[in-house]
């Protein structure tokens, strides 16, 4: 068959809306005039060696817009003039227009680049392939890249000594979204999720962009506990004579300390979260189905802009589970627990502790525990102090009530987990910046009463501030 050539036009005002001709080892041209938009141009035609042949040319003049534009072979998506939804949901998290979000955003991002471009000239690594999962513990690498995280599947963004870093996603759908986020420029996707697949997997793109930067030493985070055995395994493959390495903890330690916009958005998750966590106390009453309470206090972060949640409410000490058959009864220890992602990648985790009518002795035991360990862990929190000494004070403030410790201490937060992780093993100090999830959990192991409480602390220059505002003592309800 002959190649066949197509032109699309979108005049003055007009609008071309997922358009999808189909053509056969062809050509397209794709223009957008005047006021015109083109939105979702796709090719789904094959040559006859079962690759796409088709090339694409895109321009667009004076008030024209391109929103989205694609192949099947893994190619540059033009990046959109104008933002569009995610702009406004970011900038609505901390109060901008969509303008105003745009320009903050674009600037938190550059300085993570060039802060992440100076470790890397340091360590002499030429390329960092960083990889992610659409889960809560996995999704940050990614976002703190690129501004977005696929829900399934890995993703990858690539990121060379200068320039804006490549983002690899598993399909069109996420190519879409991510355009829409308005962060990075090139965008490729390998269909890997969709009905029509590339004959390139995603892995082989990564490294086909690696080759083409000419890297020799190239570090991958997330190489441990993220990147797939198999991609793993194609990354070696095609990458033979360039040296691997694990940059996790170079990534890590950039990726741990906070700037004042960080906490800007830091501050709006906590909003977030404190709005999920008062809609609880008021549905704890005897007879009520903890499941129940879940779901409303869900509502709230869904009705906002809370993207991924993790909700426990809860008097059982095997609490750990999205579903729970909890029914409350009077004198009940209750934990509430939320843990939330907003639209801007934000972790944060914030949890209380509630009695549903007068609580039994060892629950207030438990309640005082938890409280007194928070307070006194936070007032702990300043640079120069020694991490271990927080686990020490949670030890310590159990050990005298005779409690057991069932839980980690905490861990730091901001686009999803961070550096430190609160352990009695680890011989680091806390350094301005850093932000630290702080929940101490206890258990009475005679009457299985257990209970935590959770709370955030920004390192500053001379100490630590708090990130929530629920009090700290047990609410009788």
């Amino acid at each position: 068959m002959a190649a066949e050539s197509r032109t699309v036009r979108c005049e003055a005002d007009g609008e071309l809306w997922k358009g999808r001709p189909r053509i056969m080892a062809g050509q397209r041209r794709v223009k957008g005039q005047g006021g015109g938009e083109i939105h979702g141009l796709s090719d789904s035609g094959l040559g006859e060696n079962g690759a796409s042949d088709n090339a694409y040319e895109c321009e667009w003049s004076t008030g024209g817009r391109l929103v989205s534009l694609w192949d099947r072979q893994l190619r540059a998506v033009a990046r959109p003039a104008t933002w569009s939804h995610a702009a406004g949901v970011a900038g609505k998290e901390i109060g901008m227009t969509a303008s105003q979000s745009q320009t903050a955003e674009k600037a938190l991002f550059q300085e993570r680049w060039d802060r992440i471009q100076a470790a890397m000239d340091a360590a002499r690594i030429d390329a960092l392939i960083v990889a992610s999962r659409g889960v809560i513990g996995q999704f940050g690498n990614v976002f703190y890249l690129c501004g977005y995280t696929p829900l399934l599947r890995v993703s990858y963004g690539v990121l060379t000594r200068s320039g804006e870093p490549v983002l690899f996603v598993p399909s069109y759908v996420d190519q879409a979204l991510a355009l829409d986020r308005g962060i990075v420029t090139e965008i490729r996707t390998s269909a890997e999720m969709d009905v029509m697949r590339s004959d390139v997997s995603m892995a082989q793109a990564v490294a086909s962009e690696i080759k083409a930067r000419d890297a020799t030493r190239v570090g991958i985070v997330g190489l441990a506990q993220i990147v797939p055995i198999a991609d793993h395994a194609i990354l070696r493959q095609e990458l033979r004579g360039i040296e691997l390495l694990d940059a996790s903890g170079l990534y890590a330690r950039v990726k741990e300390i906070k700037t004042s916009a960080d906490i800007t958005h830091v501050k709006a998750a906590f909003a977030l979260a404190q709005r999920a966590y008062d809609a609880a106390p008021g549905l704890l009453a005897p007879g009520t189905r903890a499941q129940d309470v879940v779901a409303e206090v869900e509502s709230v972060l869904r009705r906002a802009t809370g993207s991924e949640a993790l909700v426990f409410v809860d008097s059982a000490p095997l609490w750990v589970r999205r579903n729970t058959d909890t029914v409350f009864a009077a004198g009940d220890l209750v934990m509430v627990l939320v843990e939330v992602a907003t639209a801007a990648g934000y972790f944060v985790e914030q949890g209380g502790l509630f009695s549903v009518g007068e609580p039994r002795s060892h629950a207030r035991i438990v309640a005082d525990a938890c409280y007194s360990a928070l307070a006194a862990i936070g007032t702990e929190i300043r640079p120069g102090a020694a991490v271990a000494a927080a686990t020490e004070i949670h030890e310590t403030i159990g050990g005298n009530a005779g409690l057991e410790l069932r839980l980690a201490l905490g861990h730091g937060v901001g686009v999803d987990h961070d550096l430190p992780t609160l352990y009695r093993t680890d011989t680091g100090m806390f350094k301005e910046g850093q932000l630290i999830s702080v929940h101490p959990y206890y258990w009475d192991d005679a009457t299985s009463v257990f209970g935590g409480v959770s709370d955030a602390f920004y390192v500053t220059a001379d100490g630590s501030q708090r990130m929530g505002s629920h009090d700290y003592e047990l609410t009788i309800v």
